[in-house]
């Protein structure tokens, strides 16, 4: 008997009987001798065993092995059973942690068995963001459970994995918890994965932006192409979002639902079928929030390049103006519209300023800054929507003595109906707020006081009635 000990493995007790004659002088073991002992592994602390494999894991519990040593020298065998207990698996770069895990490993002349694989997940805390405010955490913590069989004979396998409530993500960006079944099998050189998972609860706050890559028919001089798998895969795979998963990203806020049935035959790419819907949405275009009227991502074909079908709107408005997406992920078509129908810059100014946009070009260096946005840019984090406005802008004006000077403009819109409004001559003292209501799509009153940017005091109520020639 050997035994060897001491951390971070643990004891190691080991008996071997192998058979063996001399050749040449030296000790040789046929291919086929016959294998017989005895091997025992207590492990108090698997504390080493993550980072052995990655930084961001970290591991613990115990582990014990008592079995058989049976085969030959070059198909050696186990008959015995090996028991983890109190185990924890930590990944720390997901916020997930694994505790209080069970494992009973049986191991057969011909097979090795999982009996026993069971881990409690608990919850951190649940992200405060609004749109997760009707959804409470379940009571008893995430559970993971799994149970398979190898066979040593003809390497064929099988895996069933069990969640429920599992969080598979908490971190500030990404927050998922799931629940389902998945079975994984081997025949041969082909793995095959089927199952039903759905979201319990979800909220996605950042997308990775796509990285350039080259084409796969490039090749770069020296650099060694990687080795094809030895293993192909069959995929059937259903995913359900359920009824709590929030996508706040790429300038929309909305509810997700829908499914998709994720399919792959052996060495093709995966393709996918089903649709993704948004409910509710909000979506921020040219410095507003648009209704998301209707929100469809389908799916009949490549699981990354998606049908799309979405109509934003700026709601309650005389004109209600937004953007209609249609085409692929890959081949976008965007475009401007309104009902009732206006030419593109009316659109424009009805979506960035909630109203037709003013006579001599006043509005124009402000639609233009609007137009450079694409849907979800970078205006969710404007000069205006910080300070909480939607509108400011810079533009020239024409004197009561025919001079050129700047003003600024500063407005918010009170309601759908109501919008109010001040600009100050950057050169003079002079200045005059302005109050613009709805009463009817055609119909409109604008209030005004202040003095002297043209023509000293300037109190004033006006009366708009617009027509359309089309």
């Amino acid at each position: 008997m050997q035994r060897a000990g001491g951390a971070p493995l643990g004891d190691i007790a080991l008996t071997l009987a192998l058979p063996h004659s001399s050749r040449d002088g030296l000790p040789w073991v046929a291919p086929d001798a016959p294998l017989r002992g005895q091997v025992r592994l207590d492990v108090p602390d698997l504390a080493w065993l993550g980072p052995l494999f990655d930084g961001n894991l970290h591991s613990g519990g115990s582990l014990h092995l008592e079995a058989g040593l049976l085969g030959t020298r070059d198909a050696p065998r186990l008959q015995g059973n090996a028991r983890g207990n109190n185990l924890r698996v930590a990944l720390l770069d997901q916020g997930v942690t694994l505790e209080q895990g069970e494992l009973a490993v049986r191991f057969e002349p011909q097979a090795v068995v999982i009996e026993r694989f069971d881990f409690v997940a608990p919850y951190s805390r649940k992200p405060k963001d609004p749109l997760l405010s009707g959804y409470r955490l379940p009571r008893q913590a995430g559970h993971l459970s799994a149970t398979g069989r190898l066979s040593l004979l003809d390497d064929a396998a099988q895996l069933s994995v069990q969640a429920e409530g599992l969080p598979l993500a908490q971190r500030a960006d990404r927050w998922l918890l799931v629940s389902g079944r998945a079975q994984a099998t081997n025949a041969g050189k082909t793995i095959f994965v089927s199952g039903d998972m759905a979201a319990d609860a979800g909220l996605v706050t950042h997308l990775p932006t796509n990285r350039p890559r080259l084409a796969d028919d490039v090749r770069l001089v020296g650099q060694t192409p990687p080795e094809a798998s030895a293993f192909s895969r069959v995929v059937g795979f259903n995913l359900e979002l359920g009824e709590h998963f929030y996508l706040r990203a790429m300038g929309l806020e909305s509810r997700l639902s829908g499914g998709l049935a994720i399919s792959g035959a052996a060495d093709e790419p995966l393709q996918a079928s089903g649709t993704i819907a948004t409910q509710n949405g909000i979506i921020e275009v040219y410095g507003q929030r648009l209704e998301v009227e209707r929100g469809m991502i389908n799916f009949q074909g490549p699981l990354d390049d998606p049908g799309l079908n979405i109509l934003a709107l700026r709601k309650g408005l005389a004109v209600e103006a937004g953007v209609e997406v249609s085409g692929t992920a890959h081949h976008p078509v965007t475009q401007l519209v309104s009902t009732p129908n206006v030419p593109d810059a009316e659109k424009l100014s009805w979506i960035a300023l909630g109203r037709l946009p003013e006579s001599g070009g006043v509005d124009a260096s402000l639609l233009l800054a609007a137009a450079g946005n694409a849907i979800g840019g970078s205006s969710g984090s404007s000069i205006g929507r910080t300070i909480g406005v939607d509108e400011l802008s810079l533009h020239q004006i024409e004197t009561a003595d025919a001079q050129q000077s700047q003003a600024v403009t500063v407005g918010k819109r009170l309601s759908s109906r109501a919008y109010l409004s001040y600009e100050q001559d950057l050169a003079n003292s002079g200045g005059f707020a302005k109050f613009s209501y709805t009463l009817t799509p055609r119909l409109t009153v604008v209030t005004r006081t202040g003095t002297g940017i043209n023509s000293g005091v300037s109190d004033a109520i006006d009366l708009f009635y617009s027509f359309r020639f089309y």
